[in-house]
């Protein structure tokens, strides 16, 4: 079940240099068969975990004791009922309505035996379990987690299953929709300022988005595609995906096992990209694989803008805003740009522009993100406070709450 969304990024032609992920095992051997692996009892599970009160559930476990340190994919499963036999992909595609699941699954894999758990994904895979109104929801839920583990080209496994843990938690309510796009991120030298600062402030300065594909179609219920990224880099700088930002977080990353374009996703260990010779490329990963990496360098060279500028019904059109280069270390090319944007005041409109003659302008109907275009519409804000992403070469745009 997909649909295809609107905002999007621009592919330019080009000669394209494929990599698929690098297995980093020296062989596959025949492993033992299992019954089972350990997924420990978190050190909350006696007592209550108020989803509106808290950042992340954490849950760990033992990789499977297979005798050596196996490339693992881990999925994370909850239940309300402490039974696994029908999940919300399963009753989503039973048209009828008749089919009820009893668990849902994290949509992307883990590759390290441990995840955190944003509450607002707990919160929504509930509500897909439960189906909850939004006056009926329970002061206390019990949730089961369990694990499916498995690995990728091994002989004669079967997919695995951790033991069952369970915990309470105090829910609330969510407004079901079709699940957002996954999004991963770029950071590294050739990033941005160049710094490889990975915190949530430097989202747009040292880390950049990946965006939504024009014509791309996401998993309703995962969210998983094909997303992208299309800038100038540089062959002396190197560079790596991040699938969470923040406060250095490295535990999703995808690097390479031999410093070009051979991908491979872990914690760490692995090397930094780096293309073969500076110039324009367009990174694209399909979020529905472990780490299917496409660069493609653009045949052509897209147009550079000294300055950008946006302007709106925030105030009066002819009022620009000056919008600051994301890419400032020397010698870079710059095609990104972001502003820290109040709109607290109310709901607006607004357009991005090179200067005042409005020559070369862009504009969409989408938000909080979309594909912009020459001449398009006015881009509908909702009133708040946000950090405002744009790419002039596909035109593709992003307003982040602040």
């Amino acid at each position: 079940m997909k649909k295809i969304l609107k905002s999007a990024i621009m592919l330019m032609g080009a000669a394209a240099m494929l990599a698929a992920c690098a297995d980093d095992r020296d062989s596959n051997p025949t492993l033992p068969k299992l019954d089972t692996f350990q997924l420990n009892t978190p050190a909350y599970a006696n007592g209550l975990v108020d989803l509106t009160a808290s950042d992340a559930i954490q849950l760990t476990w033992s990789q499977p004791a297979y005798g050596f340190p196996a490339a693992m994919n881990y999925i994370v499963q909850l239940s309300t009922t402490g039974e696994f036999t029908t999940s919300v992909a399963q009753a989503q595609a039973d048209e009828s309505g008749a089919t009820k699941a009893n668990y849902a699954e994290i949509e992307t894999p883990y590759v390290i035996p441990e995840a955190d758990i944003e509450v607002s994904t707990v919160a929504r895979m509930l509500q897909q379990i439960e189906g909850w109104t939004e006056d009926a929801v329970p002061a206390q839920q019990k949730v089961y987690a369990r694990v499916l583990s498995f690995i990728n080209g091994a002989a004669n496994v079967d997919s695995l299953y951790s033991n069952v843990v369970a915990f309470n938690v105090a829910p609330y309510y969510v407004e079901l929709s079709d699940a957002d796009p996954v999004i991963w991120y770029l950071i590294g030298g050739t990033i941005g300022d160049g710094s490889w600062s990975n915190t949530t402030d430097g989202i747009g300065t040292s880390i950049q988005p990946m965006f939504t594909l024009v014509g791309e179609e996401y998993d309703k219920v995962k969210g998983t595609g094909k997303i992208g990224y299309t800038g100038y880099f540089t062959a002396s700088q190197g560079f790596k995906l991040i699938m969470v930002p923040g406060e250095g977080t490295w535990k999703e990353q995808i690097g390479t096992t031999d410093g070009a374009l051979s991908p491979v996703r872990n914690d760490g260990g692995s090397s930094n990209f780096f293309v073969p010779e500076d110039g324009y490329y367009t990174v694209i990963y399909d979020t529905s694989t472990e780490c299917d990496v496409t660069v493609t360098k653009l045949a052509d060279t897209p147009a550079t803008y000294a300055e950008m500028f946006f302007t709106g019904t925030y105030g009066v059109w002819d009022d620009l805003k000056a919008m600051s280069p994301v890419h400032t270390y020397g010698g870079a090319i710059n095609h990104d740009w972001y502003y820290d944007l109040d709109a607290t005041a109310g709901d607006t409109e607004l357009k991005f522009l090179t200067d005042s003659s409005w020559a070369v302008n862009w504009g969409s109907d989408t938000f909080p993100t979309g594909f912009g275009v020459a001449n398009g519409a006015n881009i509908p804000v909702k009133a708040g406070t946000y950090r405002i992403l744009f790419n002039d070469i596909t035109g593709t745009y992003t307003f982040i709450e602040k």
